[in-house]
C-alpha cells in the first residue's frame, strides 16, 4: 500500500476526532505535531547559526513563514527595508537584486501582518512592479518573484519571461546546467498561476523531470552532484507540494527527514554548510506544512468548482469550501489515466450490448461517474460497437472504446467421403438467432480459391468432385439482419478425401 495512504488516513482520523463544535483549525495529529517539531527545530538551528542583524532578506522571510518569533529581530528589520527601499528608489541596486530581495521583503511583511503596499508610507508592490522581470535568470529568485506577485496579472508576465528564456521540455530549468533544485523552485513558483490552463503544460513536464533524479536514499542535484543530498530532495518536495501532489509530496518528506534530519540539534545534513541545507529543508517544510493543512479541509470539500480542469496530459484545480468550518480550499485533481470497458467481445443475441465503463486517474483511483458521460452506438447488431466518454465538471477531453458483437460460431461434427463428394454436418446451434450457416472447401490449407456454399440446415452434400482428392472444409454461421448477413467466425478445419 502506498505511503500516501497512511498520511491520508491520518488525516481522515483527525477529522473524526473534531467535535461538533468545531468553528475554526482542525486538532493536530501525531504526525503533523512531527513536522511542526522539525520545522521548529530546524528554525532554531539557522537562527541560532545566524547573525540575524545581517541576515538576507530571503532567509528572513523562509524563518517568519516557518513560524520563528521575530519580534526580537522587528524594529531592526523594518529600518533596513526602508533603507533599502530609498537604495531602489534611486536606482542603486540592480533590477535582479531588486527583484530578489523585495519580493522576499513583500512576503516577508505579509507573513508579519503589514501591508507591503503600505509599509512607513512606502510601496513595496508598486516598486517590486517597477522591476524588469526579462533579467531573472535565478530559479529561487523565480520561485519568490511568483510567489509575492501571486493573484496579479504581473506573475503571469515574470512565469512567461522565465519559460520563454530557461525552461525547455523534458530536461527543465537550465540555469547554469539541468539539475533538480533549478526545476524544484521552477514546479513551486508555477503553483503560483496553477490555475491558468497556459502553464499546464510545463507543471505537467517538470513533474516528470524531476522524478528522474530521484535515487534510493533522496534526491541527487545533476551530473555534478550524483548523489542524494538535503537541498534537492527538499527542493524537490517543495514542487511537489506547491502543486497540491500529495503523494509525492509525502513520500520526498519522509526521504528528507530520514535520511537528512539531524534530531538532536535540528539541523539537516550537509556535505558543506548545514546551515545552507537546513535553510533548503525549510523551503521544502513549509511548502509540506501548508499542503498538509490544506488537504485536511480538503477531504470535507463541498460546493466543488474547477480552477483548472483535468485532462489526459494535465493535473487541473478544484476549489470548494470545507463543510465543517467554511474554509476555501484547493486542491489537485489528478490526470485522467484510464478508460476501460468491462468486456470487448459480446455474443450476438438481438439485445443491445453495454460494457460498463471504468475511468481512473494517474494515481488509480476511481473517477466519479459524475464527472463523465457515456453514449454508446452501434451496440445491438453484429459488428463493432463504440462507446464514448465525455467528460465534464471537474475533466475535460473525451476518449472512444470498441467492442466486437459476433455472430455465435458453430463447428462440424463430421465430414464423411462419397464417391466424388462428401458430406458435412454441422452442429446445430439453438437459442443464437441463427438465419443459415456456411461451409468452404478447397484443395489449400489455406482455402485459396475455395468454394463457399450456403444452407439453412444442418447437413450438406457436396458433389462433382475430384475422385480420391483431399479436400479442407470448414464452417460458420451467419444472421441475416435488414438483408445484410453478418458472419461468425470460421471454425477449425478437417479434413476429407473422396472416393472413386
Amino acid at each position: 500500500m502506498k505511503k500516501v495512504l497512511s498520511l491520508t488516513l491520518a488525516l481522515m482520523m483527525l477529522i473524526m476526532s473534531i467535535s461538533a463544535t468545531f468553528t475554526a483549525q482542525a486538532k493536530s495529529t501525531p504526525e503533523m505535531e512531527e513536522l511542526a517539531d522539525i520545522i521548529s527545530g530546524a528554525s532554531d538551528y539557522v537562527v541560532a547559526n545566524s547573525d540575524m542583524a545581517k541576515i538576507s532578506y530571503v532567509d528572513f522571510y523562509t524563518l517568519v513563514d516557518a513560524g520563528i518569533d521575530y519580534s526580537a529581530y522587528e524594529n531592526d528589520y523594518a529600518e533596513r527595508v526602508k533603507n533599502n527601499y530609498d537604495a531602489y528608489k534611486t536606482g542603486s541596486e540592480s533590477d535582479i537584486k531588486g527583484i530578489y530581495e523585495v519580493a522576499a521583503i513583500i512576503l516577508a511583511l505579509r507573513e508579519m501582518g503589514n501591508d507591503p503596499a503600505d509599509f512607513y508610507g512606502r510601496n513595496f508592490v508598486e516598486l517590486f512592479e517597477s522591476f524588469n522581470v526579462s533579467v531573472i535568470d535565478n530559479p529561487y529568485c523565480f520561485r519568490l518573484a511568483m510567489k509575492a506577485a501571486a493573484g496579479i496579472s504581473f506573475a503571469n508576465t515574470i512565469a512567461n519571461a522565465f519559460i520563454k528564456n530557461y525552461y525547455v521540455m523534458g530536461s527543465g530549468v537550465n540555469y547554469w546546467g539541468f539539475s533538480s533544485d533549478n526545476t524544484g523552485m521552477f514546479l513551486a513558483a508555477l503553483a503560483c498561476v496553477a490555475d491558468n490552463s497556459n502553464y499546464a503544460k510545463y507543471i505537467a513536464d517538470a513533474c516528470s523531470v524531476l522524478k528522474t533524479y530521484t535515487v534510493e536514499g533522496g534526491v541527487y542535484g545533476s551530473e555534478w552532484t550524483p548523489n542524494a543530498n538535503t537541498d534537492s530532495t527538499a527542493l524537490t518536495l517543495a514542487g511537489f507540494a506547491s502543486v497540491l501532489d500529495a503523494e509525492n509530496a509525502y513520500n520526498y518528506y519522509k526521504m528528507l527527514v530520514m535520511n537528512f534530519h539531524n534530531p538532536d540539534d535540528g539541523s539537516f545534513a550537509a556535505d558543506y554548510d548545514p546551515v545552507y541545507a537546513t535553510k533548503d529543508a525549510l523551503i521544502g517544510l513549509n511548502a509540506y506544512r501548508d499542503l498538509v493543512k490544506q488537504d485536511i479541509h480538503s477531504l470535507y470539500a463541498e460546493s466543488i468548482e474547477p480552477v483548472v480542469k483535468a485532462s489526459f496530459d494535465n493535473n487541473g484545480v478544484a476549489e470548494g469550501i470545507c463543510k465543517l468550518c467554511g474554509r476555501s480550499v484547493k486542491f489537485v485533481v489528478y490526470a485522467i489515466g484510464s478508460v476501460t470497458i468491462s468486456n470487448t467481445s459480446y455474443t450476438y443475441n438481438g439485445k443491445a450490448k453495454k460494457p460498463v465503463v471504468t475511468v481512473k486517474d494517474t494515481r488509480g483511483n476511481v473517477i466519479d461517474r459524475a464527472n463523465y458521460s457515456v453514449v454508446y452506438k452501434n451496440n445491438t447488431k453484429p459488428g463493432t460497437g463504440k462507446v464514448t466518454v465525455t467528460f465534464k465538471n471537474l475533466y475535460q477531453g473525451s476518449a472512444a472504446k470498441t467492442f466486437k458483437i459476433n455472430v455465435a460460431p458453430t463447428t462440424l461434427s463430421s465430414v464423411s467421403a462419397g464417391s466424388k463428394s462428401f458430406t458435412a454436418k454441422i452442429n446445430k446451434l439453438s437459442d443464437a438467432k441463427i438465419t443459415g450457416y456456411q461451409i468452404q472447401y478447397g484443395t489449400s490449407s489455406s482455402f485459396k480459391d475455395a468454394t463457399k456454399k450456403s444452407t439453412t440446415k444442418t447437413s450438406i452434400t457436396v458433389k462433382k468432385l475430384k475422385a480420391k482428392k483431399k479436400y479442407y472444409v470448414r464452417v460458420r454461421a451467419y444472421r441475416t439482419i435488414d438483408g445484410k448477413r453478418y458472419y461468425s467466425a470460421w471454425s477449425a478445419k478437417k479434413t476429407v478425401t473422396t472416393k472413386k
